[in-house]
């Protein structure tokens, strides 16, 4: 019975915690009067993407509330938004686009640049005191990796700290 009533409680606080990290989001979110700080690829990133790249900061004074890197490659798009307290990553959207090949008589002759993009992957992950509490994700994967939790976390506290810096 004392079991079940600490799953009941974590959960509680689970689902408590999430609310307050959707809240907290969009009130960044809403903010009209965000700075903006924006850096290319070659500052940023470790291997320079097929369509290039960047990374934009949002700030509110000195302190970086969100951030969001976009990756252009030779079939689609990658983009992962992060949001900070302070300095502490609490979400992360991750959403990728495949574009849509073009055919002749079944035959594949390239990339449709006038259609929009098909959504194949979305994900969602909130975290507390660098602990992934919750993920939630629809389609597969095509551009990136399953999660790995702290190779996830690292890549973010660096990239955040470039953005920082620079």
């Amino acid at each position: 019975m004392l079991t079940m009533c600490s799953l009941s409680s974590f959960a509680q606080r689970q689902d408590e915690l999430i609310s307050t990290i959707k809240l907290k989001v969009e009130k960044i979110d809403a903010q009209g009067d965000l700075q903006e700080r924006t850096l290319d690829q070659h500052t940023f990133m470790k291997e320079i993407s097929d369509g290039g790249g960047e990374l934009t900061g949002y700030f509110v004074k000195l302190d970086l509330v969100k951030m969001k890197m976009e990756q252009i490659l030779s079939s689609g798009f990658l983009e992962v938004t992060y949001y900070f307290q302070d300095s502490e990553l609490i979400y992360a959207y991750q959403v990728e686009r495949k574009l849509i090949g073009e055919y002749e008589d079944e035959d594949w002759i390239g990339w449709d640049f006038t259609a929009e993009p098909d959504t194949i992957f979305e994900a969602s992950y909130y975290f507390d005191h660098q602990r992934l509490i919750d993920e939630t994700n629809r389609g597969e994967q095509y551009f990136s990796y399953p999660l790995e939790i702290q190779e996830f976390l690292e890549n973010t506290d660096q990239v955040r700290k470039t953005l920082i810096d620079n």
